[in-house]
């Protein structure tokens, strides 16, 4: 991808952003009272998440995960070998819908956008994953997992992946305290395996290489940028000085070189030690 392929790359997607922070869809339809959709995000996240939707702290934080699911999110990467903090600085935020549905009705927990939410919300998912073409994908909660994956019980689908156009799917189970799934041993150890093989991904990728660029700003504020996203990215490149600097570009020339070269081998090696969920 040459330097200007990646411009217009970035600049697709900081449009798409803010297209999906205008959007009122849902609200329009009458299946929420008040549209607030959530974006984050930056162009050069190799790792992506997918959850179901943001919760009520999300929305008043004004970011994705933001709430006692997201810590437990970010431990789980923690173990898996990626620094403090990536979960938010670093990974690409997004969810199948992009506003809060409310609380369930029926119990603890958020509502389950309706297929028809989820309908709504699709195109800015699928546009998302075009443009922004993550090397890793992770599926968080059954709803997540199922629209990627299948319908499938998650102790026969957590600890499997998913190779799609060059996209590895990795199915985790929601972190949320109202689930418990996890409380089984057995359960434990099924995501132990998808952690061991989400880090063995960040190894043979170097996924974990990015946190060196310390200066991005904000996609979802590109609203406010008069340049429409020139202007962050001309201080993305004025804000890295020396050594910060060289880092920076080398950490994006790896992710430029894993783009271009996709079957590499040692990262097959290591692919092939675990269960594959046919595409």
């Amino acid at each position: 991808m040459t330097p200007n392929d990646e411009n217009e790359r970035t600049a697709a997607l900081i449009t798409l952003q803010q297209r999906i922070q205008a959007c009122h869809l849902c609200q329009d339809h009458g299946y929420i009272s008040l549209a607030h959709p959530l974006v984050n995000g930056q162009p050069d996240a190799r790792v992506m998440v997918i959850g179901q939707a943001p919760g009520h702290r999300s929305v008043e934080n004004g970011r994705s995960f933001s709430g006692p699911g997201g810590r437990i999110l970010q431990k789980w990467l923690e173990q898996a070998g990626f620094p403090p903090g990536y979960l938010h600085a670093h990974a690409y935020l997004s969810s199948l819908t992009r506003c809060d549905p409310g609380p369930n009705p029926k119990g603890d927990g958020d509502r389950r956008p309706s297929p028809a939410e989820l309908a709504l919300c699709r195109p800015y998912l699928d546009a998302e994953l075009r443009l922004l073409r993550p090397r890793v994908v992770l599926l968080v909660g059954s709803m997540a997992i199922e629209t990627f994956c299948g319908k499938a019980r998650l102790d026969t689908i957590i600890g499997t992946y998913r190779d799609q156009a060059g996209m590895l799917f990795l199915p985790l189970p929601h972190p949320s305290g109202v689930s418990r799934w996890l409380l089984a041993p057995a359960h434990q150890e099924l995501l132990r395996q998808a952690l061991q093989l989400l880090s063995s991904w960040r190894e043979a990728y170097q996924l974990s290489l990015l946190p060196t660029c310390q200066n991005h700003l904000p996609l979802k504020k590109a609203r406010d940028d008069p340049e429409g996203g020139n202007g962050q990215r001309n201080e993305h490149k004025q804000g890295h000085k020396g050594e910060k600097d060289a880092q920076c570009n080398d950490a994006k020339q790896l992710a430029q070189k894993d783009q271009q070269k996709r079957d590499d081998k040692p990262a097959r090696e290591l692919l092939s030690r675990a269960r594959v969920v046919d595409a």
